[in-house]
């Protein structure tokens, strides 16, 4: 399986993207609705949270995607809509939940800014 051609990746490339992300999504799901312990809850979906935000602004930054076309940027709405039901996003959480959480809306932050600017180089320092 090539995953590039003239410097663009190739469809079967996306397609495992979106195989990779859809099974995530489907993992998470179950371990919600087997009622899993709060705490297992939170820290499953709070790690594919990290994971999928770092895979997004990959696309973004290295990958030359857009956000709008990134599977893993699209698959974060789900997974943080999972991580709330979780118990994820609240104030009385374990500090390394809310690490991870500002880690990850950090990370897509800086991927949509990269994307709508164009890919320019952005610096804020």
């Amino acid at each position: 399986m090539r995953l590039r051609h003239q410097g663009k990746f190739t469809k079967d490339y996306q397609a495992a993207i979106w195989i990779y992300n859809l099974a995530l999504v489907g993992i998470l799901t179950a371990v919600l609705q087997a009622g899993c312990a709060n705490a297992a809850s939170l820290d499953i979906t709070a790690t594919a949270l990290a994971k999928t935000a770092d895979e997004c602004l990959t696309d973004v930054r290295d990958r030359a995607m857009r956000y709008d076309k990134s599977p893993s940027c699209f698959s974060l709405k789900t997974i943080a809509a999972q991580h709330t039901k979780a118990g994820g996003f609240r104030e009385d959480n374990p500090c390394k939940y809310t690490l991870l959480e500002e880690q990850a809306g950090a990370k897509a932050w800086m991927a949509l800014a990269m994307s709508e600017a164009g890919h320019a180089r952005l610096r804020i320092w």
